[in-house]
Parts: structure tokens; sequence; C-alpha cells
């Protein structure tokens, strides 16, 4: 299965705390009918935490890092239960950036204490004896105008 999101080739970047949706596609290639019970996109903003050696104690620094703060976090069924035929097939998706309640969204940043990103996971729910199938994708908030 290959995800594509349209958006990563044209432009990935969304404005945090404005009402915009992220579009895109599921792209599944196949050789032959497949069965499936469900695909679903699983969407999450996380900031992650860690702790610096010198400021903790060796238990903490062992631990390497808090407690992600979930920013936002909800599931789109894509498509129901059912079969694929044999070839490629084009799931279309559509949702809106809404963090959970009392949080904000903050843009995208990769540093040595703090990670903000945003994550798209695209899961295909198969029957005993499969395996599910799972494939993600970052997509990046940017503010508008630099900071």
């Amino acid at each position: 299965m290959k995800f594509f999101e349209k958006q990563a080739e044209v432009q990935r970047e969304t404005t945090p705390n404005k009402k915009e949706t992220v579009s895109g596609v599921v792209v599944v290639s196949t050789e032959g009918k497949i069965s499936h019970n469900g695909i679903k996109l699983l969407v999450e903003g996380v900031v992650n935490l860690r702790l610096s050696p010198r400021s903790v104690g060796l238990f903490e620094t062992l631990q390497g890092a808090l407690r992600p703060m979930e920013l936002m976090s909800y599931n789109i069924e894509v498509a129901s239960g059912d079969r694929l035929p044999k070839g490629k097939t084009e799931l279309p998706f559509e949702f809106e950036l809404k963090p959970k309640k009392s949080m904000k969204l903050y843009e995208t940043y990769h540093g040595i204490y703090i990670d903000v990103h945003y994550n798209i996971t695209v899961e295909m729910i198969r029957g005993f004896p499969n395996k599910n199938i799972k494939k993600s994708i970052e997509f990046i908030c940017k503010a508008k105008g630099g900071l």
C-alpha cells in the first residue's frame, strides 16, 4: 500500500490556529484483489519535551522524555470494509485542523529539547491471519509571514 498526500507534493504547509483543511489521497496499489475491514486515518499533533541531562538526575536522564502533550487527535474513516480491485485505487480524504479543547496548535519545530510535529497515519485493517498495514507521513504547520 502506498500513501500519498496530494499536498505533500504541492504544499505541505498549513497555518496553525487558522481554520484550514488538509486534503490528500490514499493510494492503494495491489497485484490482485485484496479484502479489508476498513481503512482509517489517525491525525495527530504532539509536543514532546526532552530533559537536559545537566539539569536532572540519573533516573530522569535514563527515562529520556516527559509524557507527550497531545494538541490534536482524531480518526477519520476513509473506506468501510470491502474488497479492493487489482491495480491502483485512490481514496480521497479531507479534514479540518482543530485542536483539542483548551489547546492550541503550534508551528512545527524539531529542536534539542522540544519537538512539535503533526502526523497522518493510514491503517488498512485486515482480518486474521493477515497483519494490518500502516503508513505515516508528517505534515508541516508553518506561521505565515514568519515570526
